[in-house]
């Protein structure tokens, strides 16, 4: 299969981005576990520079470059169930490699436990750096009615840690409460295990009601 996306920045015009994704090879067995190739050819415009990490500035500019990627899981009716795969394209003037995986564990009905690490090595002309993302994903649902997710994730990147806690309860059917918290910190000590300094960057909570009136 093909897919094209294409976007062009309003009044002028211009070209800023042009994507074919390509599904060269695409298998699902019966038991729910499948294992995909794909192909991607994106262009892209830069019209300002940024630094991408602390001393590496990319240019602007036009940047044209193929991904191509590996991935497979198994089926998620499982207890456990694996997600894994490796991606190596390119970064804007240099290479990206990405491995990515994924393990959820079903202890019991209406609960999960997902770990997920995202480890990314780039390599560009003005120097080579590492980002990598790790995350734990919670979710219990005692009953139809009532469910809980949170979530906490850490970039090692950008030394970012946040909290997700979701509550959501369902009065009746299209009748939702939702209650909602999230928690940044920025770590600016060293290792995030063993010589941490965290300062809250934000923090809030929210409230969230659906109502569907039938008539």
């Amino acid at each position: 299969s093909a897919q094209f996306r294409n976007q062009s920045q309003l009044g002028t015009g211009i070209l800023e981005e042009r994507e074919w994704d390509f599904t060269v090879l695409g298998i699902r067995f019966e038991s729910g576990d499948n294992i995909n190739f794909s192909a991607k050819r994106t262009y892209e415009y830069l019209d300002f520079g940024y630094e991408v990490s602390e001393g590496i500035a990319i240019e602007p500019g036009e940047y044209t470059n193929w991904e191509y990627a590996a991935r497979g899981g198994t089926s998620g009716r499982r207890r456990v169930s694996v997600f894994g795969g490796i991606t190596r394209s390119g970064f804007w003037s240099g290479t990206r490699t990405n491995f990515g995986g994924r393990i959820t564990f079903r202890p019991n009905p209406g609960v999960s436990i997902g770990t997920n690490l995202q480890i990314n090595k780039v390599d560009l002309p003005q120097g080579s750096f590492d980002a990598n993302l790790y995350e734990v994903e919670t979710d219990w649902s005692p009953n139809p009615w009532v469910s809980m997710t949170g979530q906490v994730r850490y970039d090692d990147q950008t030394q970012l840690i946040g909290l997700f806690a979701r509550l959501r309860w369902i009065v009746k059917p299209g009748n939702d409460i939702f209650l909602v918290y999230t928690h940044n910190w920025q770590n600016l000590g060293g290792n995030i295990l063993d010589d941490r300094d965290l300062i809250t960057l934000s923090r809030g909570g929210s409230v969230k009601m659906n109502y569907v009136y039938r008539f």
